[in-house]
């Protein structure tokens, strides 16, 4: 059993502005439109994204243009790929919002 209370563990130092990135999307970093971001820069999972673009679903506003009526249709897309869908499209809606 390791014992946390030794000295080596104490000694570590963690950053003390350390924050979580678990809701941040980092876009236009190369000044690029909302709108013509690919799929592939989100924060989608790699099965979701491989299926949009199965359906020649390539970029943000392609998936900002489609009804969750539309993407229900889609094989292998269910609720919870609909509610990670409907974050990313808040997130870049309010991006786009911010550029105009």
């Amino acid at each position: 059993m390791i014992n946390f209370n030794h000295e080596k563990y104490n000694k570590i130092k963690y950053p003390k502005n350390r924050k979580r990135r678990k809701n941040k999307i980092f876009i236009n970093k190369n000044n690029i439109p909302v709108h013509d971001i690919p799929l592939s820069e989100t924060k989608l999972p790699v099965r979701l994204i491989n299926t949009l673009e199965s359906e020649k679903i390539l970029t943000v506003g392609d998936l900002m243009n489609k009804n969750p009526s539309d993407l229900f249709n889609i094989k292998n897309i269910g609720v919870q790929a609909i509610k990670k869908i409907k974050e990313i499209i808040e997130i870049y809606s309010k991006k786009s919002q911010n550029e105009h």
